[in-house]
């Protein structure tokens, strides 16, 4: 009897225990169902109030850009210069608090196995009811901040439209680190490619994990999925092509000179397909990767996606740039070897010396196209930007006259070699230190311009023999056709009024007539009149070089056919 007093005894305080923890877990649950509906509230509550605050600046901002659409006078847009400035930097300092600000912690709830049913029915929900509303708190948030970085960037771009309306001194000022409003124009913009790119990462690390759903669903789409299958299709060309470059351009060289009569040509050619060689990896990747981001942006036009779309190109015209300034300062002259014209390469350690300065200067360029591209889709072209554009500017100076420095002795010698009897030559030769450093530049200058004549007047001289040789290839198949085909049949007999296909029938005609030059307008006064009386149509074609009179003698003829 003892025993079984005990373990009732036992029995209830287990039961009193459990009945305890379970008013202890559902207090737990009714605490953080509180403090869930607690900050729910307030979270709405400031959302409202910034909702409204926001209103406010918009349509401040929104007057301010419908008087851009009138007359405004200097004194007036100073004025609503000022009033913007005032309001981008509130906008300013709240998304900076906005950025910086956190949530407020919610109280935990865990699990614990020993929970009755019903107990732990009732934390499975109050945990998912928290997890919902730390989600709805940092959609709230992320909300807020969105409001802020659009509004901030649109009222920074009517801002940059009212600086081309302000007085010349004042933009100049603005303009200037020399003045203290260009000063502080310029922390102001820092501050914002602070802020707005903090907001761009944010904004990629919540968006990209749902890229993969966000292109399924685009898959699901008629539109976008034409424009998907069209870019995985392009992706896959790019790469054939990327990994079958050497084979293809080696293939299209072969059959393009098997067709080119002309020795001379034929190795033009061949220095035209040796350029392609070197540079068609990157070219392939940079007319890809064009048409890529194109399909992109027709299917998402996003800032990221033009942001990244700059860097991507930017970075393989640099290597393009890179390959072929490399292969172009390293061929060579070309030099008769038994027999044979070979272009002899630039020893091993000049092209590496090469290959360093033409990397350096193409990093130089490329760094100024992302530098400033971001700069201008973020603050714009204003004070900004134009220190940047100094800057560049300056450090490319400076990048040149390291460049003198490096090359200044071989600049000598060829200038030396190409013009031995000159006077600059003979200075050169006599010169040293900066002395030899201008001199040097001034040698630089004349070899480039003198150069980019010669090539110039060759091009000039090719063109016009190019034009010449399709002239007499023409001239050479037009003879060929006339001499395959058959005597064409007497014509008909003329009508009183004939009709256009009877006038033109299908096939060709035959030779009417063939001069040995021209101008002979008689003949082909005669000629145009035998036909007329025949009642057939007829072509009279003259081949000729350019300013022999061509456009003269046709309209020449014209005109008296039509007084006859």
């Amino acid at each position: 009897e003892a025993e079984r007093a005990e373990a009732e005894l036992r029995a209830a305080a287990a039961a009193t225990l459990a009945e305890q923890r379970r008013e202890a877990r559902r207090a737990e649950v009714a605490a953080v169902r509180a403090a869930v509906a607690e900050a729910l509230a307030i979270a709405a509550a400031a959302r409202a109030e910034d909702a409204e605050s926001e209103r406010e600046r918009a349509a401040r901002v929104h007057r301010i850009e419908a008087r851009l659409r009138e007359e405004l006078a200097p004194e007036r847009a100073a004025a609503l210069y000022d009033e913007l400035v005032a309001l981008l930097v509130a906008m300013r300092r709240d998304l900076r608090a906005a950025l910086d600000a956190t949530a407020e912690p919610l109280p935990s709830l865990e699990r614990d196995a020993e929970d009755a049913p019903d107990v732990a029915a009732e934390v499975a929900a109050a945990r998912a009811s928290r997890a919902e509303a730390l989600a709805t708190l940092d959609r709230l948030a992320w909300e807020h901040v969105e409001a802020l970085a659009e509004a901030l960037h649109d009222g920074n771009d009517i801002r940059l439209t009212l600086l081309e309306r302000l007085p010349s001194v004042r933009a100049d000022a603005l303009q200037t680190l020399l003045h203290d409003e260009g000063r502080a124009q310029l922390r102001r913009e820092l501050s914002q490619l602070e802020l707005m790119s903090r907001y761009a990462v944010r904004h990629v690390r919540r968006t990209a994990p749902g890229w993969p759903a966000a292109i399924l669903a685009l898959g699901r789409e008629p539109r976008s999925r034409r424009d998907l299958f069209a870019l995985f299709a392009l992706l896959g060309v790019v790469v054939f092509a990327f990994r079958r470059r050497l084979a293809f351009v080696d293939a299209l060289e072969e059959t393009s000179t098997q067709r080119i009569d002309s020795r001379r040509m034929r190795r033009v050619a061949q220095a035209w397909f040796a350029r392609l060689r070197v540079g068609a990896g990157p070219l392939i990747l940079l007319a890809g990767s064009g048409v890529a981001f194109a399909l992109v942006l027709d299917i998402r036009h996003t800032a990221e996606v033009e942001l990244l779309r700059t860097l991507v190109l930017a970075f393989l015209a640099y290597r393009l740039f890179v390959r072929l300034l490399h292969h172009e300062l390293t061929r060579g002259p070309v030099r008769r070897i038994g027999g044979r014209r070979i272009r002899v390469r630039a020893p091993t350690a000049r092209s590496q010396r090469v290959l360093f300065d033409v990397r350096r200067v193409g990093r130089y360029f490329f760094a100024l196209v992302v530098t400033l591209g971001a700069a201008q889709r973020v603050v714009g072209e204003g004070t900004l930007y134009a220190q940047l554009v100094r800057v560049f500017v300056l450090v490319g100076l400076v990048l040149a006259y390291v460049l003198l420095r490096r090359w200044r002795d071989d600049i000598a010698r060829a200038f030396a070699e190409s013009h031995p009897d000159s006077r600059l030559g003979s200075r050169l030769a006599d010169a040293s230190g900066l002395r030899l450093d201008a001199l040097a530049a001034v040698a630089a200058v004349e070899l480039g311009v003198r150069r980019a004549l010669e090539a110039l007047r060759t091009f000039v001289v090719r063109f016009a023999a190019g034009r010449r040789a399709m002239a007499m290839l023409s001239r050479r198949r037009l003879e060929q056709r006339q001499a395959a085909e058959p005597e064409a049949e007497e014509p008909p007999e003329p009508r009183e009024k004939p009709q256009l296909a009877e006038a033109f029938p299908l096939g060709p005609a035959p030779l009417e007539s063939c001069l040995d030059r021209f101008p002979e307008l008689d003949a082909i006064t005669e000629l145009v009149r035998r036909v007329s009386e025949g009642g057939r149509g007829a072509a009279v074609a003259l081949v000729g070089e350019a300013g022999a009179g061509l456009s003269v003698s046709g309209s020449s003829s014209c005109s008296l056919s039509q007084r006859q």
